[in-house]
């Protein structure tokens, strides 16, 4: 279930399937309504994921050297409870938005996998079908942000702690209290980078686990974080894969907008409109993730059996289905599966030979027969002469004998029939 060591997982492989299934939704045949509709879904799925402005602040540069540094320090410093109190706000300010951002985004998601797997423009129906699964996954999104800033929280205390300490306990140079501080992001950076993995495995695998379980999120990181231990190498594969398929991405899009005059760079940055120009992108990393999650067996294949015209060939969410109970035959006439091993004797019901499930020929006898070795009895069809045959059938009544026939016409008493013989009690 967890990918075992016969099986062929390559990170190359689905590269080709995401390019076909690219040129099968977008391109044949071009529909442009159905860009539209497949790109607002594309649009809520990557709400807040980068793009759109993230604020550069600049220190402004005087002439001045570590001196007029020290003098700006030693006017912030009266005013550093205000100004942590406001960068507080500010953060919590944005978390808010994040939350907003964050549910949309997770409804998105399965609006997203639904168009790419059915191949169809359509919103409102998966934005209704998987209405529980994408409140799930926002719930546990939600928890791990919250989470995370805590951790921002806290590295800044420490940071702002830290400089505090240095600088007031004799380092008098601002640089190295900035630098004391700045130490704390050797603990900071592999933190938060563990959780984007963690945020970029639940995208690319734990909501195609949901979208086919129907199941909620936690259930599907559960199943999905035995998948990452019994493959761990692989996963880590697939990572640096990901990050050489996004270095290679944003060539080409700097590349357009280069050759466009940046024209085609102020299109992308409008909401919306952006997410439709590069939609072809987004398609490609969405299909790509969902057919390396393919490779782990059929319980992971959102796509199923695909028909020529690229559509699911079993309905979508669900498994492979599977054989339903065995039910017992009702007649004498033979089903697949084990029927009871009946012989009718006697009879014009057909008869069937044991395990074969032949007719049988309505003169041929059985017999049982005791095997000494295992003391079992097994029952053969004898097709010796007739004495043994008959020896096995009831005996046959006997018949009534013929009436007389009246030996003088002219005598009445002669007409009367004899009375008929008594019953046949089965005894000779």
């Amino acid at each position: 279930m967890y990918g075992q060591e016969g099986q062929n997982i390559s990170v190359t492989a689905p590269v080709s399937r995401a390019l076909e299934r690219v040129n099968k939704i977008l391109l044949d045949p071009f529909d442009l309504s159905k860009w539209f509709l497949i790109g607002f879904g594309a649009w809520l799925a990557t709400l807040g994921r980068g793009g759109g402005g993230g604020g550069n602040f600049h220190v402004p540069s005087g002439s001045g050297g570590p001196g007029n540094m020290d003098q700006a320090i030693r006017e912030i410093l009266p005013h550093l409870p205000i100004i942590i109190i406001g960068t507080v706000g500010v953060l919590l300010l944005a978390f808010g938005i994040k939350v907003l951002l964050l549910w949309l985004n997770s409804r998105g998601d399965f609006i997203f996998v639904h168009c790419i797997v059915l191949n169809k423009g359509l919103v409102k129906e998966p934005w209704t079908q998987f209405r529980e699964q994408g409140n799930s996954l926002f719930l546990f999104r939600l928890a791990i942000n919250v989470v995370i800033l805590i951790f921002v929280l806290i590295f800044l205390g420490i940071g702002i702690g830290i400089f505090l300490l240095v600088y007031q306990g004799g380092a008098n140079e601002p640089p190295i209290a900035i630098l004391a501080a700045l130490s704390t992001l050797i603990i900071a950076i592999p933190v938060f980078i563990g959780f984007g993995i963690a945020l970029k495995f639940i995208k690319d695998f734990a909501v195609p686990i949901m979208y086919l379980r129907q199941s909620t999120c936690t259930q599907a990181w559960h199943e999905l974080k035995g998948l990452l231990k019994a493959n761990a190498g692989r996963f880590t594969v697939y990572i640096l894969f990901q990050i050489l398929i996004s270095f290679v991405i944003g060539i080409i899009i700097f590349a357009i907008v280069i050759c466009t005059c940046c024209i085609a760079g102020c299109l992308m940055a409008i909401p919306y409109i952006g997410t439709v120009l590069v939609l072809p992108v987004l398609v490609f990393e969405r299909a790509y993730s969902l057919y390396y999650l393919a490779q782990y067996g059929p319980a992971y294949d959102v796509f199923g059996p695909e028909g020529p015209d690229g559509l699911p060939v079993e309905a979508q969410g669900s498994y492979p289905p599977s054989p339903g109970p065995m039910v017992p035959s009702q007649g004498p006439e033979p089903t697949v599966g084990i029927e009871p091993k009946t012989i009718f004797v006697g009879s014009d019901r057909p008869q069937y030979d044991l395990g074969v499930n032949q007719p049988m020929d309505y003169n041929q006898a059985v017999e049982p027969q005791l095997d000494k070795s295992s003391g079992s009895i097994e029952i053969k069809p004898k097709t010796s002469d007739r004495d043994d045959i008959s020896r096995l059938r009831p005996p046959e009544p006997p018949k009534p004998p013929k009436p007389m026939l009246p030996s003088n016409p002219d005598d009445p008493w002669s007409q009367i029939p004899p009375p008929p013989p008594p019953p046949y009690d089965g005894q000779d």
